[in-house]
């Protein structure tokens, strides 16, 4: 299998974790290479680290108002005068 057929299959598993003909394929695929594991460790923090990522289609005039509402957002105690 080339990278983009492993990653596929490896996501394909993923999300189909009840599949047990998926999963065995998976266990198989495993135990083939200590490169595979390898390979399917990194896809699998990628895919857990993806749950984080805000949900399509991102608004960007939204995001970046809420960006600056929230960064915009300081105690006088922070705010810098000029000094004469």
């Amino acid at each position: 299998m080339n990278r983009n057929d492993v990653t596929e299959f490896v996501i394909d598993c993923l999300t189909d974790a009840r599949n047990a003909d998926k999963q065995a394929a998976l266990h198989q695929w495993l135990l083939e290479s200590p490169g595979n594991h390898t390979m399917y460790t990194e896809l699998q923090r990628l895919w857990e680290a993806a749950r984080t990522l805000p949900p399509l289609p991102f608004n960007i005039i939204s995001g970046w108002d809420e960006l600056v509402q929230q960064t915009s957002i300081i105690s006088p105690q922070q705010q810098l005068s000029p000094h004469k």
